[in-house]
């Protein structure tokens, strides 16, 4: 009986082993079809914008001259470029985890384009704020071809390396919030010795406390 129930026991954990394991591979295609139905998103976005259409913005009732204008350009291809990157991340993640997939992690793929949106849009401010603090300028007729390349990549290497713009963003937080601690002079005195005329439990004089000063 002992040895039927120990057979039966590990059946039971191969059946479970093999369900949890058809789970996490459902959950890894699911993840990679989301990926790529975002991939088309996100480069018809770009395609969309860079012919000056904005067919999404359109239907919102947005006004064209405004969408028109360079500024907004650069920041529209910065912030797509983080999606892009976020998303080929998360497709290259997957693929190199599929057989080892844990549903748990999910959720990682299914917000790594919209943080890689967000994390672009982060530098693209902080780097545009440290040109103005160094005496640069960041007005629109400066703005060509090359820099809204420069910016494209940029967003794009911030989708795709999160992981490491986070730990830069920290350093960059640390610095700039940096608050210098005020160290009190102020002695331990529980490490003083009793006064000489403490010593020995007895109460000295007005006397015996001056003579030990």
């Amino acid at each position: 009986m002992p040895k039927k129930k120990s057979q039966i026991k590990g059946r039971l954990r191969r059946v479970v082993r093999v369900l949890r394991k058809k789970r996490d591979r459902t959950a890894a295609v699911l993840c990679i079809l989301y990926l790529l139905s975002l991939l088309v998103v996100f480069s018809w976005l770009l395609f969309d914008t860079w012919i000056g259409n904005h067919f999404l913005l359109r239907l919102l009732k947005y006004d064209l001259v405004a969408l028109n204008k360079t500024s907004f350009r650069v920041v529209a291809f910065t912030v797509i470029a983080g999606g892009l990157g976020g998303i080929i991340n998360g497709l290259r993640s997957t693929l190199n985890y599929y057989n080892g997939f844990n549903q748990r992690f999910a959720w990682k793929y299914v917000t790594a384009p919209w943080m890689g949106v967000t994390l672009a849009l982060f530098v693209y401010a902080l780097i545009r704020s440290s040109i103005v603090a160094f005496g640069g300028s960041v007005t629109t007729a400066d703005i060509n071809t090359p820099q809204i390349l420069t910016n494209f990549a940029a967003g794009a290497l911030a989708g795709y390396g999160s992981k490491d713009v986070f730990v830069w963003l920290d350093a960059a937080v640390h610095k700039i919030f940096q608050v210098q601690q005020r160290v009190s002079d102020v002695t331990d005195k529980s490490q003083l010795g009793p006064h000489p005329s403490l010593r020995g439990g007895q109460i000295g004089t007005r006397r015996d406390f001056q003579s030990g000063l």
